[in-house]
């Protein structure tokens, strides 16, 4: 979770910052097998044990809170690095200043609080009673250990930058079934355009926040549940009823949605609103090349060579991203424009962008990576323009919203 502009850097030896396994949590932890770093690579590739979903609660997460309150999206699920093409980035990260809290995306148990994985640094990996496993990457100080069960929007640590990381953030994934997905549809709205905006106020006000509670390597526990003995703990039944795991569909999209509806409808001036600073004069080309691309019906078919740029055509906001809408398509990035233009740009691309991002002309969106190239469409009003009509034309973009 590094940008590819500088090597990464392993955070020097320093004073432990995970906790010791105690009390009660630790007799469970004992009980349960959890807290290793067996445990811990095991849930990147696979399902947890259904003892352990058993342990994690009787509230199986059906979405999942943003796990800081304050903090930009950065680099997003499956960037693939040039000079490391064989490591995909599994997860999302979180731009936010060090000492941030690091809150649990849902109920759950500890499976994993240490700092024994490669490149995580202090991680924490919590187990969810549908089998979700959610991961906490790269935090300066931990604050729960394997055992503990933690409720929603719990503190669990700060954010650092340990492990291979250039700065501080959080690097957040969540796995489903063994396997790491794209977490972002399964947040409660789009709390990382808060996040961002709150962390532009942040910067702006250059109100800081006091670093004194990164010191402790103490941990405090809230629940009362956590204060009974070892042996409580250690005498606590596990009802054979209880150990299958609940499967919870992921919840609608609603930016897939909003997407399908701006294409068929066009964009109402609520959707325009917020755009309204991010008026443009031209549309130019999504790819820097002198090659020109092929027409059929409204669709702008491009021709380029792996590792391409897809840049946006004019200022907007990311409406978009994932699955295109006719299957055959990997990937599409949908951007709306205040002129209720919206651009789509459909490949088999590595994105770079995540919904609610504002992006300037020319800002790189993803990196295509398969010869099939690059698919454009530009819609407004539910209707398919010809965009070679509007490319590199001054005040094109105004005129028309007159």
């Amino acid at each position: 979770s590094a940008s590819s502009t500088r090597p990464y850097r392993r955070t020097p030896p320093g004073p432990r910052r995970v906790p010791v396994p105690h009390g009660a949590s630790r007799a469970r932890a004992e009980r349960l097998g959890l807290g290793t770093r067996e445990v811990g690579s095991a849930l990147l590739h696979r399902a947890p044990e259904t003892r352990w979903t058993a342990a994690a609660g009787t509230r199986p997460p059906r979405t999942l809170k943003w796990p800081v309150d304050i903090g930009a999206l950065g680099r997003g699920f499956g960037f693939v690095r040039h000079d490391h093409p064989e490591v995909r980035h599994n997860g999302v990260d979180v731009a936010t200043p060090r000492g941030m809290v690091i809150r649990a995306a849902a109920d759950g148990i500890v499976a994993y609080s240490d700092n024994t994985v490669d490149g995580y640094g202090n991680c924490v990996m919590l187990v969810h009673a549908n089998g979700w496993v959610t991961l906490y990457a790269h935090a300066d100080r931990i604050t729960v250990q394997p055992g503990y069960r933690v409720r929603r929007g719990e503190r669990i640590g700060f954010v650092g930058s340990t492990g291979r990381s250039q700065g501080p953030h959080l690097h957040f994934e969540l796995h489903v079934d063994g396997h790491a997905v794209n977490p972002l549809p399964f947040f409660d709205g789009e709390p990382w355009v808060e996040g961002r905006v709150a962390l532009a106020r942040l910067r702006r006000d250059r109100g800081g926040h006091s670093h004194a509670h990164l010191g402790a390597i103490e941990a405090d526990f809230g629940f009362e549940s956590e204060r009974t003995t070892a042996g409580a703990a250690a005498r606590e039944p596990v009802h054979a009823s209880t150990t299958r795991t609940a499967r919870v569909e992921p919840p609608a999209d609603p930016a897939l949605a909003a997407f399908e509806r701006l294409q068929r409808e066009g964009a109402s001036r609520a959707d325009r609103a917020p755009l309204r600073a991010l008026r443009a004069s031209r549309l130019v080309a999504p790819i820097r090349l002198e090659s020109e691309p092929s027409y059929d019906d409204g669709v702008l078919t491009y021709r380029v060579p792996l590792a391409t740029n897809v840049r946006a055509v004019a200022p907007g906001r990311v409406v978009y991203v994932g699955r295109g809408p006719r299957g055959a398509v990997p990937t599409t990035v949908a951007v709306l424009h205040e002129n209720g233009m919206l651009s789509v740009y459909s490949a088999e691309m590595d994105v770079t962008v995540a919904v609610g991002a504002t992006v300037a002309e020319g800002d790189r969106l993803g990196i295509v990576r398969s010869s099939a190239g690059l698919a454009f469409e530009l819609h407004r009003r539910g209707a398919r323009l010809d965009p070679r009509t509007l490319f590199v034309v001054p005040e094109t973009l105004v005129a028309s919203a007159e």
